[in-house]
C-alpha cells in the first residue's frame, strides 16, 4: 500500500491549521498517511502550541523554522521530511486554509496516477461559498510576464511616493492590455474537464512517485508568488504530465498568507509588489532557459 504525506505550511493562523489537520484526520478512509506541519517562523507562539497539541499524535509531525522562509522553502522543509524520513510515495502540498471534501481522496489520487502517470496533479477547487475556481490555461508568452513586471514596478514606485495608486493602476493596466491578457489566461468553462499541461492553482498540489524521486520540493528561488508557473516549467522541462483532475475536490477557505505579514496596508501592498517583481524575474529567466530547448510552448 502506498504511503501518502500531507505537507501543510503554517504561519501564525493556529485555528486554521488545526482545522486543516483535523479535517484530514477525521475525513480520510485511507490508513497509510502522515501529516507534516511546518511552522514558518510564526512570532505568536502558535508553532509551540501546535507542537504541544500534536506531541503524542503518531499521524502528525510538527517542524519549526526559526524564520519565515517563504512559501517554497517553507513547504520544502515538509516535502523533504515526508520524502526522506517518512518514505512517502505520494505527497500532497496544501495550504492550511484548504479542506479535503472526499473521504477517498487518497484512493482517487492513486487511481489517477495509475491512469495518467502524472508528475503533478491539481484538484477542482471550491471557494468559501462553493464557487469553482477557473482553470488556468497553458503558460503565457515571456513578453506578457515582462509587461506584468513593468506594471508592478510602476505600482511600487507610486506607492513608495505616497500616491493613491488605485485609479492610476486601473488605467495603466487597461492601456497596456494586461487585464485582458490575464482574463484570457483563465478557462472559465473548463472546470469540469480533465486537462493536461495546464498551470495548477498553488493552494493544493499532488506529487507522484515520479516527481518525488527526482526532487525534494519545488523551485525555491522565490519567497512568494509565481510558484505555479515555475512548477509547470519544471514538469515540462522533464517532459512529464501536469494535470488538472476535477474528480478530486477541495475547498479553499480564504487567503491568509500575506494578511499576517504586515498590519499596515501600505507595507503589505509594497511587500506584495517587491516579491512579485523578484518572482517574475526568476520566472522570466527560467522561461528563457526552457525556450532554448523548444519545450516551453508545446
Amino acid at each position: 500500500m502506498y504511503k501518502i504525506g500531507f505537507v501543510i505550511l503554517h504561519y501564525m493562523a493556529y485555528d486554521m491549521t488545526v482545522k486543516c489537520v483535523n479535517n484530514i484526520k477525521q475525513l480520510l478512509s485511507y490508513e497509510q498517511y502522515s501529516i507534516v506541519v511546518i511552522d514558518n517562523g510564526s512570532s505568536n507562539d502558535s508553532g509551540n502550541q501546535l507542537e504541544i497539541i500534536y506531541r503524542n499524535d503518531e499521524k502528525v509531525k510538527v517542524i519549526r523554522s526559526d524564520q519565515n522562509l517563504g512559501f517554497a522553502r517553507g513547504n520544502n522543509l515538509g516535502f523533504s521530511y515526508a520524502k526522506k524520513q517518512m518514505q512517502c510515495d505520494f505527497i500532497c502540498m496544501m495550504n492550511n486554509d484548504v479542506l479535503l471534501i472526499q473521504d477517498d481522496t487518497c484512493q482517487r489520487m492513486i487511481r489517477s496516477y495509475e491512469n495518467t502517470m502524472y508528475a503533478v496533479m491539481g484538484p477542482r477547487i471550491y471557494d468559501s461559498i462553493k464557487n469553482v475556481y477557473p482553470v488556468c490555461a497553458p503558460i503565457q508568452k515571456i513578453w506578457v510576464y515582462q509587461i506584468h513586471r513593468m506594471i508592478i514596478k510602476i505600482e511600487l514606485l507610486l506607492s513608495c511616493m505616497g500616491v493613491n495608486t488605485e485609479k492610476i493602476i486601473k488605467i495603466t493596466r487597461k492601456i497596456l492590455g494586461f487585464d485582458k491578457m490575464n482574463h484570457q489566461n483563465k478557462r472559465e468553462n473548463m472546470a469540469d474537464v480533465m486537462q493536461e499541461n495546464v498551470i495548477l492553482h498553488g493552494c493544493c498540489w499532488f506529487f507522484s512517485p515520479q516527481y518525488i524521486k527526482m526532487y525534494d520540493g519545488i523551485n525555491d528561488e522565490t519567497f512568494l508568488y509565481r510558484e505555479e508557473e515555475l512548477l509547470y516549467i519544471r514538469v515540462r522541462k522533464n517532459e512529464w504530465q501536469i494535470i488538472y483532475n476535477p474528480q478530486i475536490e477541495v475547498q479553499h477557505l480564504e487567503k491568509i498568507a500575506t494578511k499576517t505579514v504586515n498590519a499596515n496596508n501600505k507595507q503589505r501592498r509594497e511587500f506584495i509588489y517587491r516579491n512579485q517583481i523578484k518572482s517574475l524575474k526568476v520566472l522570466i529567466m527560467e522561461m528563457k532557459k526552457l525556450r532554448k530547448g523548444g519545450k516551453l510552448y508545446e
